[in-house]
């Protein structure tokens, strides 16, 4: 028991709100965030929506005939890979996060004996 409320505190989560949290895990097979990720996620999903209405102006420009720079373009698809990315590293981060709350508790759990 001492191993969960050890990790519990460094989440900063209760022992009852981490073993919830993994159950849940553990069902759905997928993380159940804390509050920093959950964060996290609306931040990025905030990115993605910009990113998506850039590639949409690209579109209507192009497709209204008008001749954009070049450059502006490059631009703009440049910074939706970056957009990208970050999100990608984000949920890559989140999920890893899940999975290592996820295996120490499992792991404080058979030292335990249980």
């Amino acid at each position: 028991m001492a191993e969960l409320k050890a990790v519990a505190a460094a989440q900063g989560v209760t022992v009852a709100r981490l073993l919830r949290r993994a159950v849940r895990e553990m069902i759905t097979g997928g993380p159940d965030l804390f509050d920093d990720g959950l964060k996290a996620l609306s931040e990025t999903a905030r990115q993605l929506a910009a990113a998506g209405r850039n590639l949409n102006q690209i579109a209507a420009t192009l497709n209204s005939g008008d001749h954009a720079y070049s450059s502006d373009i490059r631009n703009a698809i440049a910074e939706m890979r970056i957009a990208l990315d970050i999100a990608q590293d984000r949920y890559v981060s989140l999920i890893r996060g899940s999975r290592e709350r996820w295996l120490t508790v499992t792991a404080g759990k058979r030292e335990a004996g249980g």
